[in-house]
């Protein structure tokens, strides 16, 4: 988007969209896409644990 508006860099620095460039630049790996599921899935369970225990679900 930032390219089609033709803004100037400073006002592009204002989003945290102009700080990303040509993402991804890599292609994800099945082995690293793994691992974020998993962390993501861990971070969850924690998440609602926690959650449970602060309010009432």
């Amino acid at each position: 988007m930032k390219n089609l508006m033709d803004l100037p860099m400073w006002a592009l620095k204002l989003s945290p969209y102009g700080w990303t460039y040509n993402v991804p630049v890599v292609s994800l790996s099945v082995v690293r896409g793994s691992w974020l599921c998993g962390l993501a899935v861990v971070l969850l369970i924690v998440g609602y644990i926690g959650f449970k225990k602060r309010d009432l679900v």
